[in-house]
């Protein structure tokens, strides 16, 4: 067994290295790739012909490329949203709408209840139908209610 790996070490390596370098284009990770299918491969059942080996290798250090190029992108992009969370633009976004809510929730404190709860689930993104269900409302007042808020804080928003 020792010395079939070792002939079909011999005989692979550097075609499957070459092959592998065309799909991650760095020959250290090719390198790298065709060593663990040769690990792979030690569990294989060495009696098939030679050609179903052959065929064999040049799949697993394919699909190894593959998933190796998978995980370098999902590595990129990951280090592109970081240095984006990290930025100043987008630190003052999320700075100005936080002062924004907030101020919007202090002016919410001084509707009466019923605007106020609903204006709430509107905020969170909750549908007309959710509301008026959640509330036992009809959807018209769940409408009617949302429009007088909007127009409550427009007026005492343009008044400060």
């Amino acid at each position: 067994m020792k010395n079939d790996l070792e002939a079909t070490f011999k005989k692979f390596y550097k075609p499957l290295v070459y092959f592998a370098n065309k799909y991650v284009e760095d020959k250290m990770d090719a390198e790298d790739i065709v060593i663990d299918v040769f690990i792979a491969w030690n569990n294989y059942d060495s009696s098939d012909k030679e050609i179903k080996l052959q065929s064999f290798l040049y799949q697993m250090v394919k699909n190894r490329c593959i998933d190796y190029e998978r995980k370098k992108r999902r590595v990129k992009k990951n280090a592109s949203e970081l240095l984006y969370l990290t930025s100043e633009e987008y630190t003052e976004i999320n700075r100005l709408e936080a002062e924004v809510l907030n101020d919007l929730y202090s002016k919410t404190e001084a509707l009466p209840d019923q605007q106020k709860k609903i204006f709430k689930f509107y905020l969170f993104g909750k549908s007309t139908v959710w509301i008026a269900n959640e509330c036992k409302l009809s959807m018209q007042t769940v409408l009617n209610t949302k429009a007088a808020v909007i127009k409550n804080l427009k007026k005492n928003s343009f008044e400060n």
